[in-house]
This record gives structure tokens, C-alpha cells and sequence, in this order.
């Protein structure tokens, strides 16, 4: 699809990008009520403190209203507080009192999983 020279979208079912997002959140939020989440290729979880990176984890990524899991390193969904995408693709976090980075592949969708986030947390 493509957008036209007057902000409207061409070559798909919907017709403005705001069509498109409620579209977007409408089908995440029923995977989220079905108990489901996301999985994704290889990303890096980074711990951030006092301005320095440290890698915790690198591997697979996946998230579900259980734990969001980066390799072998597993981080209960209840105690993350703050989820926002960062750049492109990355998306940092808060867990507990700690703060992340996950920097993924080429190809993340960071967006579904951030509204993924939004959706659980909002139906707990």
C-alpha cells in the first residue's frame, strides 16, 4: 500500500491510517482476551543503569500475559510497569526497578507487541 499526496491510503481495505490502527488494536486485543501473546526472532535484552548497557539475555523474544522472554532470561508480566517503543524497532521498559532495552532483528514488529502490552495490562 501507499499513502497519496492527500494523506489517504491506497492498495488496501482501509482508507486513513486511523482506520487501519483501531483495525490493529481491535485484532490484538482479542489475542490478548484469548489468552495469547507474541513470539519473534532474535532480539538482545540489555539492562540499562546509571547510563551503562550490560547484556542480560539474547535469543528468541516472545510475550504473553504470563512473561515477556528473551532467550533464557524470563520476566514476569505483572511487574513491568512502562513498555514504549524506542527508535524503529527497539522498545525499552521498566521491570520492577530496573530498566531495559530490546534490540532486535531486522523485521521486529515492535508496534504489536506494545499494543499487546497495552491490551493485558489494561484487562487486568
Amino acid at each position: 500500500f501507499r499513502y497519496t499526496e492527500y494523506g489517504m491510503l491506497e492498495g488496501t481495505k482501509f482508507e486513513t491510517v486511523r482506520d487501519m490502527s483501531m483495525w490493529q488494536q481491535g485484532e490484538v486485543a482479542k489475542v490478548a482476551a484469548a489468552g495469547g501473546g507474541y513470539t519473534a526472532g532474535k532480539a538482545r535484552l540489555i539492562q540499562i543503569d546509571k547510563h551503562t548497557e550490560t547484556p542480560v539475555a539474547e535469543g528468541f523474544l516472545s510475550m504473553d500475559g504470563e512473561n515477556l522472554k528473551c532467550g533464557d532470561k524470563e520476566i514476569p508480566f505483572d511487574i513491568i510497569t512502562d513498555f514504549v517503543m524506542h527508535g524503529r524497532m527497539g522498545i525499552v521498559f521498566t521491570a520492577g526497578k530496573e530498566y531495559y532495552e530490546l534490540k532486535p532483528e531486522e523485521g521486529f514488529n515492535a508496534l504489536k507487541f506494545v499494543l499487546l502490552f497495552d491490551a493485558l495490562k489494561n484487562m487486568k
